[in-house]
């Protein structure tokens, strides 16, 4: 299996609909669905890899247009909010889903707007994984990550 779906959401913990709100966009913004994205200055902002302060996932493609002219919905990010991404490692045999990778915290990255646990990144952690969806041993297998705390804009 190779990096293909970008992250969304997995399931609510709580078992609420998913939490979505409209954002204003910052200027020139070039996100697509399913890209991190956090608040800069009052404007939703696309993410870096191992983000500081993350609000959501953008539900919907950037505008490229002046700061504010659009607002964009976004999937927020909270403590009951499980995303649904791929695992990765640079060495194939270790890209796979393992058992002591459940709630193993572990750094996010990107790649072509495909947002990814990266296995080869303990340190920079970002998500701490929960379930897996796909099963144990699975190449850029699928699971279910919850975002640590400290990198969380709403609680």
């Amino acid at each position: 299996m190779s990096l293909t779906q970008r992250a969304s959401l997995a399931r609510m913990l709580n078992g609420f609909p998913e939490p979505l709100t409209p954002l204003p966009e910052a200027v020139s913004q070039t996100f697509e669905w399913g890209d991190l994205v956090y608040m800069n200055a009052g404007f939703l902002t696309i993410c870096g890899a191992d983000p500081a302060t993350i609000v959501g996932i953008a539900k919907e493609n950037g505008h490229n247009a002046a700061a504010g002219a659009y607002n964009d919905d976004v999937l927020l990010i909270t403590a009951d909010t499980l995303i649904k991404m791929h695992v990765h490692h640079t060495t194939p045999a270790t890209a796979v889903i393992e058992d002591a990778d459940l709630f193993k915290d572990y750094g996010i990255a990107v790649s072509g707007h495909i947002w990814y646990v990266d296995k080869t990144d303990t340190s920079a952690t970002r998500v701490r994984i929960i379930e897996f969806i796909d099963p144990v041993g699975t190449l850029n297998g699928l699971v279910a990550v919850q975002f640590l705390a400290a990198n969380r804009k709403l609680a």
